[in-house]
């Protein structure tokens, strides 16, 4: 079975949402905007820098985080977008 990494995905799946092949530190801030613009959701820019790696991670992101940008993407929850991720991974196998 394919080994799904859920967060790469999600990152992906917001580059393309954007319009752009690779995240650059000023899309952070534009990103935190839209977030909020669109969902009422306030996702830091420095929050979004370490999801996309240009900050240091120390653990793990909590679910509203995680919920936020699902939901930023049209999903109900961080949970709904790892589902539907891993069912379409399981069609194509």
């Amino acid at each position: 079975m394919e080994q799904i990494n859920f967060y790469s995905e999600l990152q992906r799946q917001i580059l393309a949402a954007l319009g752009v092949e690779q995240l650059s530190v000023q899309h952070c801030r534009m990103l935190s905007i839209a977030i909020f613009e669109k969902d009422r959701n306030y996702v830091s820019e420095a929050t979004i820098k370490r999801f996309f790696g240009f900050l240091t991670l120390s653990g793990s992101f909590n679910p509203f985080v995680l919920n936020s940008l699902s939901q930023f993407l049209g999903y109900e929850c961080w949970e709904n977008l790892k589902d539907k991720v891993a069912g379409q991974v399981q069609v194509r196998g």
